[in-house]
């Protein structure tokens, strides 16, 4: 049985099941679900899939426990991917910027729900480095697209206000003392 993967995950979350067997192993599937979940800290790319994967644990079937295999297999291909923070590069660089990227896939859940995901970098203006991210299945079914795309921006606009006010209280308290 071989497990290549180029891809952490295929375009379409609901795509078919090549066998309805239930895995047995049920604690080794959440034992490997959740080292994934932790790995989704510092590489984001994978989160989608891991999080499908948790969707999926409350009866795991084979082909499931294979697509938790094809990411491993994936991870063991790509090892340095990652998150990096970059130093500041020179004197007129000094400024942090906020930069965030949201999406939104309509109905992407058996149960027809919407599916929200983005990304959040914090850093100076070149480099690329994420800080923090979120792929979830939205809590109420949207009417459109365009009504999922508007909740994730919405999920999005809460976490960066969230963001701002932390900053804030940190900028207060670094100046008094």
């Amino acid at each position: 049985m071989s497990h290549r993967s180029k891809y952490p995950a295929s375009g379409r979350f609901n795509y078919e099941q090549k066998s309805n067997v239930e895995y047995e192993e049920i604690t080794e599937y959440l034992h490997l679900l959740g080292q994934l979940q932790y790995l989704t800290l510092s590489r984001p790319d994978i989160l989608t899939a891991v999080f499908y994967a948790a969707t999926k644990s409350h009866s795991p079937t084979l082909n499931d426990y294979e697509r938790l295999l094809d990411l491993v297999s994936y991870l063991r291909q790509t090892h340095h991917y990652g998150l990096t923070l970059y130093p500041q590069k020179s004197e007129h660089d000094k400024n942090l910027y906020l930069t965030a990227y949201v999406d939104a896939a309509y109905m992407s859940h058996e149960d027809a729900s919407s599916h929200t995901g983005y990304c959040i970098r914090l850093g100076p203006s070149t480099p690329k480095s994420f800080f923090m991210s979120k792929s979830s299945e939205q809590k109420c079914i949207a009417t459109s697209s365009t009504h999922a795309e508007i909740r994730a921006l919405y999920e999005l606009t809460v976490n960066i206000v969230f963001l701002s006010n932390l900053f804030r209280f940190e900028m207060y308290h670094q100046y008094c003392e």
